[in-house]
């Protein structure tokens, strides 16, 4: 499957223009107009806070630098509130920082965090009130990390011992 960047896609859309300009003669008043979209400010705000950065640690991850009349956190600030829009690059670099899709960026508004139910992890080595007596949950270094075996409180009559090739 083959992705097709932002970039390509306005080039191939202003080849277009032009392909049916000198065509069909049809002068570019007569065309319908592209609207570039624009990112949500909102949006940055949402992506920058869900990333856990504050704006100096996001202005440092992102790579703006200060300029003689203003400062990186200053150009941050002026993107989030909407006051500019962000280059295609300082884009490219708060999608990777972020650690969001670029289409997340032109969303009407933010996300709504979903309702992901109970969370059911427990700390190795702790017991939990939750636990029914009779079962004592172990990890075992012999299935892998993150996998969880339960061991009765009663003693099998028989000792299994692992196969030997």
């Amino acid at each position: 499957m083959t992705t097709v960047s932002l970039g390509h896609f306005l080039f191939f859309a202003h080849l277009v223009h032009i392909v049916i300009v000198a065509l069909y003669q049809v002068k570019p008043a007569r065309l319908a107009t592209f609207v570039m979209p624009t990112v949500n400010p909102a949006i940055l705000v949402w992506a920058r806070e869900t990333a856990g950065l504050t704006r100096q640690e996001a202005v440092r991850k992102i790579g703006i630098g200060d300029s003689r009349d203003t400062t990186a956190v200053d150009k941050l600030a002026a993107l989030e509130r909407g006051d500019k829009d962000p280059t295609r690059p300082v884009l490219l670099k708060m999608v990777r920082q972020y650690r969001r899709p670029l289409l997340t960026f032109y969303l009407p508004q933010p996300p709504r965090k979903g309702n992901r139910g109970a969370d059911f992890r427990t700390i190795s080595g702790a017991q939990s009130s939750k636990m029914t007596p009779p079962w004592s949950m172990r990890s075992s270094a012999m299935f892998g990390v993150g996998r969880v075996w339960f061991e009765p409180c009663w003693k099998p009559r028989m000792r299994l011992s692992p196969c030997r090739s």
